[in-house]
């Protein structure tokens, strides 16, 4: 092992790993960073906000904010969160809006606040690049957001190159893990996630690396107390990888008398001075937490009732593991789209598996190995809890606000557990693997960005790997049982008017409820094509056979030329009937602005809360090429 280091060190090259991850960030991460609409990172609005408030000098979130110091609307108002209805990115956006100022749009007078109440070390050059290129400078507003994102992937790229560069063991198995495309997809984004996770990554990579030094000295000392100090001022959760180096590093490595102890020491005051400090004053500042939610009222519940604790942690791997580990690996869109293309998932586990079998010089010691797995599963569990602690109501019987990428450093630990473990004898040409996982990882990030393109710049594009219908509207704040319309009776009757966005449209959706109707009345429901004077549907269906707050999915023959043409959806009692009829989804805002709604005759401001179903994706494709040939 020690000679292994020795000439490693005196080599002094960089390796393919090394390399491979300078390509694929520069790349892949350059691709992100300009084509990812502005505010589709996830919480990236609100790291707007404070990197705006923190590039004025004002450090304390919300201090200013909204008061005097008013958000930039060109930023506020060209948002993806911005849109109630979501709808494809202009390809032109950037070239058309390349010229406008920060201040072309003015400035938002509403009252903003902030979520991102983290150390300001995290967004601290995206906030110097505001200072200096928005506010001194004076630069288009789509320049300094463009720099901002290259800036936060520049770190994140260093600081996980060192990471592999620094790695003593696994260094493909590294590389991979840290150019995942959900990782890749933070770091390209205005996110605390860029530096916080690269911290995250540098930190371990350090520590095992000082693992296999023969002794620590005053040098390695002060790395690792320099490392604490980085560690402390990134997101909560990395917080728990402090306990890595104590489990990994035995007492008599260190040069020093007491060593071990005192860097305990020093760990305790920078995680109470920076960590205990900083998240004591953020939180005061923290106004958006799910109501209900109270620190002290659920660390309560927690040691009250024990046994509902651990059942909590218990059902919610249950339930949601597969998609943590899924937006571990990839995400995008908050959902709205169902995800990246299914086959990324098994494919980059795939890749991940040939990283396994590429095997190092350098073994991985049993104290080491241990350390790994006992810091990720306390990482993990500290993860959820923190959540549970902060975020959720008190008492709730489910953890709420976590998702897959919050383990972007949490589940390569286990991995890197289990590196190197005994397994088969398999001998395998190490050239030929190294090609053929790379091939694979490339693989994956082409498939991973082509679906973010597809996703947000193509109408249904996602429908050319998702399988069904593509159904519009896509609504983003979807609460289809928060409002209802009067229910339907012999004197109230909805139409809602409909202009469909693609071609192949044969299906429609309702969101009712039927619960409280009368079981033995019925409802009629009438799609009309206006410009052809076609009933596409006309079904009389009981109440009682009707879906309780769910959709009702009236299908017909699809029309290939459905694009931009005029329908209606009647809902009506066929007759006279003195019971209660069902109830029908209503936007809490005016929100399908393409065509009105009429209640009883009446043109009303609310829409119901429906979609269309369209034949897309590869079918369409399909039926189009066999038009046009036939037409030949």
């Amino acid at each position: 092992m020690q000679s292994w280091l020795k000439n490693y060190k005196q080599q002094g090259y960089i390796t393919t790993p090394e390399v491979f991850v300078l390509v694929v960030m520069i790349v892949f991460g350059s691709f992100l960073a300009f084509k990812l609409p502005l505010g589709a990172g996830f919480d990236e609005e609100t790291h707007l906000l404070r990197v705006w408030e923190m590039s004025a000098f004002e450090w304390i979130p919300n201090a200013r904010l909204s008061k005097d110091m008013h958000f930039p609307s060109f930023y506020w108002e060209n948002s993806y969160r911005r849109q109630v209805i979501l709808e494809p990115i202009n390809p032109n956006f950037w070239k058309i809006n390349a010229d406008i100022p920060i201040d072309g749009m003015g400035f938002e007078e509403g009252t903003l606040t902030t979520r991102s109440v983290y150390s300001p070390l995290l967004l601290l050059p995206q906030s110097l690049i505001m200072f200096f290129l928005g506010r001194v400078l004076y630069l288009p507003a789509l320049t300094v957001f463009i720099a901002m994102r290259m800036v936060g992937l520049v770190c994140y790229t260093i600081l996980v190159w060192l990471a592999v560069r620094f790695a003593p063991f696994g260094k493909w198995l590294w590389a991979i893990l840290v150019v995942a495309p959900m990782a890749i997809y933070q770091a390209s984004t205005i996110s605390t996630d860029t530096i916080s996770n690269g911290i995250g990554f540098l930190f371990v990579s350090c520590c095992l690396y000082i693992t296999t030094l023969p002794q620590i000295k005053w040098k390695e000392w002060l790395i690792l107390v320099l490392l604490f100090s980085l560690l402390f001022f990134a997101k909560v959760n990395m917080a728990i990888l402090a306990f890595l180096p104590f489990f990994i590093l035995p007492p008599s490595r260190f040069k020093m008398r007491k060593g071990l102890f005192l860097l305990g020491i020093v760990a305790i005051l920078l995680a109470l001075l920076e960590f205990g400090g900083w998240n004591l004053l953020a939180y005061s500042r923290f106004y958006t937490a799910i109501p209900g939610a109270d620190p002290a009222g659920q660390l309560q519940h927690l040691i009250t009732h024990p046994l509902s604790s651990v059942w909590l942690v218990i059902s919610d791997l249950g339930f949601h593991l597969l998609p943590y580990l899924k937006g571990w690996i990839a995400d995008y869109g908050y959902g709205y789209w169902g995800g990246p293309p299914w086959f990324i998932y098994p494919i980059y586990m795939l890749a991940l598996l040939g990283s396994f079998l590429i095997i190092d010089v350098a073994k991985l010691d049993n104290r080491t190995r241990l350390g790994l797995l006992l810091v990720f599963g306390v990482s993990f569990l500290a993860t959820l809890m923190s959540l549970y602690v902060l975020y959720t109501p008190v008492g709730s019987s489910e953890i709420m606000g976590i998702h897959g990428r919050y383990f972007t450093v949490i589940f390569p630990l286990l991995l890197l557990g289990l590196y190197g473990l005994p397994r088969l004898s398999i001998k395998l040409d190490r050239s030929l693997l190294s090609k053929v996982t790379i091939g694979i990882t490339l693989a994956v990030l082409v498939f991973s960005s082509a679906g973010m393109y597809l996703a947000f710049y193509v109408r249904c594009g996602t429908a050319y790997f998702h399988s069904g219908l593509c159904y519009q509207p896509v609504y983003k704040n979807w609460s289809p049982d928060t409002k209802y319309f009067q229910p339907i009776s012999s004197t109230n009757n909805l139409i809602q008017w409909i202009i469909p966005k693609c071609n192949g449209m044969s299906s429609v959706r309702v969101w009712i409820d039927s619960a409280g109707s009368d079981p033995n009345g019925n409802t009629q429901f009438i799609i009309n094509d206006e410009g052809e004077d076609i009933v596409q549907v006309d079904l009389v269906k009981s109440n009682s056979d009707l879906p309780s707050n769910d959709w009702l999915t009236l299908t017909f023959p699809e029309d290939w030329k459905s694009g931009g043409k005029w329908y209606t959806l009647s809902i009506q009692n066929p007759q006279p009937e003195p019971g209660q009829g069902i109830r029908v989804a209503s936007s809490i805002r005016a929100e399908y602005i393409d065509a009105p709604l009429f209640e009883n005759e009446l043109k009303v401001e609310n829409d119901m809360i429906f979609q269309y179903g369209c034949i897309s994706g590869w079918k369409a494709l399909f039926h189009n090429l066999t038009t046009l040939l036939n037409k030949h």
